[in-house]
């Protein structure tokens, strides 16, 4: 999945983020470990989304530093 740098915002990076925690709580009590694993795995892309588009904006100086 690519982010379009000009549609990314403060909402976005917040919505990722709060993906990540659902994730994280989805896969805490997950027996199955290939659903477990699969949790996991979108918690880390979405944390590394939400990382690049803190990163461009802060770039562009839309969030303060």
């Amino acid at each position: 999945m690519a982010t379009q740098s000009a549609f990314c915002t403060a909402k976005h990076m917040d919505l990722y983020r709060q993906g990540v925690i659902e994730a994280l709580s989805l896969a805490e009590p997950c027996e199955d470990a290939d659903l477990r694993d699969a949790y996991m795995a979108i918690a880390e892309q979405w944390r590394d989304l939400a990382d690049k588009i803190e990163r461009d904006l802060r770039r562009r100086r839309k969030l303060p530093e």
